[in-house]
């Protein structure tokens, strides 16, 4: 019944912009604190449909209709990574500025991916997670840091160019 309950006050609430799933239906069991906090559990769907619409706005921004930004694209994002996968969350002042997804191995912290509100672009934002997963690197003792492909003449990665050392291949790879 509980489910029942859910799905009609998050139906109401969310209307046309998000489909409600079967998985969707039960997602108010996965707080345990649910039934002792009434409330508490809407500040989780609230803080994920608030990273969804960021996510949706840097897209449009950034990558001209080459991703989707559908639910189910950002969960996969967020979630369907390995199990050493990570997401860090940057705020200011309360305001949610970006976050960044990545992965953890023994040897190097691997940069999957930052999104960030595209208002705040010119505040370089990407630099700002780049920074945190050095420190991050530092305090786990892991020697490298994993920033993925510079593709050269891309204006999206030229931040890459920034950090050193770094590892360049020539055309043969």
């Amino acid at each position: 019944h509980i489910g029942a309950l859910w799905e009609a006050s998050q139906a109401e609430l969310l209307g046309d912009a998000v489909e409600i799933t079967e998985g969707y239906k039960s997602w108010w069991s996965y707080v345990p604190h649910f039934i002792g906090t009434p409330g508490y559990v809407y500040a989780y769907a609230y803080g994920q449909l608030l990273a969804l619409s960021v996510y949706q706005r840097y897209l449009e921004a950034r990558h001209e209709g080459q991703m989707s930004g559908t639910w189910q694209e950002f969960v996969e994002l967020v979630n369907g990574g390995n199990p050493f996968t990570r997401e860090v969350v940057f705020r200011v002042a309360g305001r949610f500025v970006g976050a960044g997804i990545y992965d953890v191995t023994p040897l190097a912290l691997s940069a999957v991916y930052f999104y960030s509100d595209p208002e705040l672009a010119r505040r370089s934002p990407g630099v700002l997670n780049v920074l945190w997963l050095l420190q991050q690197c530092r305090r786990l003792g892991v020697p490298w840091l994993y920033l993925g492909y510079h593709v050269s003449g891309c204006d999206k990665m030229s931040y890459k160019k920034s950090f050193r050392p770094s590892e360049t291949l020539g055309e043969d790879g």
